[in-house]
């Protein structure tokens, strides 16, 4: 129940014990229902954000393609912007409704960190031909197993290995650590590092670091990733001593 944009609640001062108790059922099952609300308006604005940006390159393209004849190499470049954006929309949706499907699923998956590892490193080299060469290395037992699905860690560390990949120098590390508590993975990079006065915007839907850097998107891979995570039972920090940027993944094991 709310009135003039205040919740309100049936209480259980000055009733009766067996409807005090029912009352504070009740109560407590409005604030779950009102929690779920707020989630879910939260991420309906998220995604309805950050779509609006391969949105706009969509229709920008397509808008200069029909607008007068093109060369074919005009077409063919157009094409693949268009290409691009559509497969931003894509991952941004697949995440979200992995962080749903990750938060009602009762049997969690399992990966070796190393086979996910090296094949994420290969697919994130393919996705950016056309900058400076950058070595991957990846450092882990081979039977290190995360208890989370395959899709589900993909999903958490690209957009981890997809900053790593437009900072980086000379090099980035995909390295696993297991431990008492779970899996410990860290993604690192030797370029400039996060600013100090950004540290703590980082995972802000919407917010970017470097805006005038030239990349697609407005901000939300980190913030969906770390939400991701924590649905899967863990979390995504950002270890601000490491020299360039170093991502702190936690997991649960297998």
């Amino acid at each position: 129940m709310e009135r003039r944009g205040r919740p309100e609640r049936f209480g259980a001062e000055g009733r009766p014990a067996e409807l005090a108790a029912f009352a504070t059922s009740l109560d407590a099952l409005l604030d779950r229902l009102a929690a779920v609300l707020r989630h879910e308006q939260q991420q309906a604005a998220e995604l309805s954000h950050e779509l609006r940006t391969p949105l706009a390159r969509i229709t920008a393209e397509t808008e200069w393609l029909t607008g007068r004849p093109r060369t074919a190499e005009q077409q063919e470049t157009s094409l693949s912007a268009i290409a691009g954006a559509a497969s931003t929309m894509q991952q941004i949706c697949d995440s979200l409704l992995s962080e749903v499907r990750t938060r009602n699923t009762q049997t969690p998956g399992r990966c070796r960190f190393r086979d996910l590892a090296h094949r994420l490193a290969l697919h994130n080299a393919a996705q950016f031909p056309d900058a400076p060469p950058v070595t991957v290395t990846v450092d882990g037992a081979q039977d290190v197993t995360i208890g989370v699905s395959e899709d589900v860690v993909e999903r958490i560390l690209t957009p981890l290995l997809d900053n790593a990949r437009r900072y980086a120098t000379r090099s980035i590390a995909l390295t696993c650590a297991p431990g008492a508590g779970g899996i410990t993975v860290y993604v690192s990079d030797d370029g400039p590092g996060v600013p100090p006065d950004f540290v703590a915007s980082l995972f802000e839907p919407g917010r970017r670091a470097r805006p005038e850097d030239g990349h697609d998107g407005a901000g939300l891979g980190l913030a969906l990733a770390r939400r991701l995570a924590r649905a899967a039972g863990g979390d995504i920090a950002l270890d601000a001593t490491a020299p360039g940027a170093r991502f702190v993944v936690t997991l649960p094991t297998g």
